[in-house]
C-alpha cells in the first residue's frame, strides 16, 4: 500500500547534499596548520600541571579540576595559541 523505497531515497538524497555541501564548504575554508611550538620539557610540565590541577579539582570535587583540559590539550598537540601570538617556541630547532 505505501512504497517505503521512495522515502529512503529521498533521505539518501538528502544525505548526499548535505554531505556534498559539507565537502565544499571544508575545501572552501582555508585551513593554517599550527606549527608545533611546545618543546619536550615543556610538554611534560604542562601534562604534570595538568595532572595536579585534576588532583586538586577531584580532592576538593569542584569542576575547576575540568580546567587541566588546557594544558594537557596544548601538551597533546605541541601548539600554545598565546605562545603563536607572541611568537614564542620552546622546540629544539634541528640544523
Amino acid at each position: 500500500m505505501y512504497d517505503y523505497a521512495f522515502p529512503s531515497q529521498t533521505n539518501k538524497v538528502v544525505v548526499n547534499i548535505f554531505h556534498c555541501d559539507l565537502f565544499l564548504e571544508m575545501q572552501s575554508l582555508n585551513y593554517e596548520t599550527m606549527e608545533k611550538n611546545v618543546g619536550k620539557i615543556d610538554k611534560v610540565i604542562r601534562i604534570l600541571i595538568a595532572l595536579v590541577i585534576t588532583g586538586v579539582g577531584i580532592y576538593y570535587q569542584s569542576w575547576w579540576g575540568l580546567l587541566a583540559i588546557v594544558p594537557l590539550a596544548t601538551a597533546l598537540t605541541g601548539t600554545c595559541g598565546l605562545y603563536s601570538l607572541f611568537g614564542i617556541s620552546t622546540c629544539s630547532t634541528k640544523k
